[in-house]
């Protein structure tokens, strides 16, 4: 694959975090030079037009920055697109599954969880309420960072998809919260997932996944 000599834009690089190069415009080190970059973490992608002293390189569908040999390059322009419907891919198993919402579901658990064969939920999912200390059961409307227990009755791969949502966070309070990622929302650590057979810590949170998570009293 070819490598594309780019300029240095450490800030903007910091701000739009982990990405990809997906492809380069270049000219020479004194000409302006556009560059489109994806976004790991989250689905955005960012189009640079930068210029100055060349000093990072990348090669295309790889991650970026690959190398860097200087920090004088000139950032004059920088957009973000920030797509309003977002998808996860999820490989369920039969059985139970813990699920997180990256994003607001006003419609049913069927209408989540279907392949082309129809439905593969029996209609119910189960959340967890922490000052209550009891299961909620829900057949509709999910809120996004809010993850939920849901039966399946066979193994499939599930695509969501939803609208973008500008929340954070879901609130947690004291004793275990059930959660799950929102798009936008901080990465925590320190939580446990269902596996299928047990629980596994977590050093990150993957959108879709729901996550058991402790806070302590103050």
């Amino acid at each position: 694959m070819k490598h594309f000599a780019l300029s240095s834009c450490k800030i903007a690089l910091l701000a739009f975090g982990a990405c990809t190069l997906l492809s380069a415009q270049t000219a020479d080190e004194s000409s302006n030079a556009n560059y489109r970059l994806r976004s790991r973490t989250r689905s955005a992608v960012m189009e640079l037009t930068v210029g100055g002293s060349h000093g990072l390189s990348g090669t295309i569908g790889e991650p970026f920055p690959g190398t860097a040999t200087g920090d004088d390059g000139i950032l004059q322009q920088t957009d973000v697109f920030e797509p309003s419907t977002v998808q996860v891919v999820l490989w369920l198993e039969e059985g139970w599954n813990l699920v997180g919402l990256p994003f607001d579901h006003a419609g049913t658990v069927d209408g989540l969880f279907v392949d082309e064969y129809g439905p593969l939920s029996n209609g119910v999912a189960f959340a967890w309420v922490a000052d209550t200390l009891r299961y909620l059961q829900l057949v509709s409307g999910f809120l996004a960072g809010e993850g939920f227990w849901v039966v399946l009755s066979a193994d499939a791969s599930i695509v969501l998809r939803g609208t973008r949502v500008s929340l954070r966070n879901a609130p947690l309070q004291y004793g275990w919260n059930l959660l799950g990622r929102t798009w936008d929302g901080e990465d925590l650590e320190g939580g446990v997932y269902w596996n299928g057979g047990d629980y596994v810590s977590a050093d990150t949170m993957t959108h879709g996944v729901g996550y058991w998570y402790f806070v302590p009293r103050d």
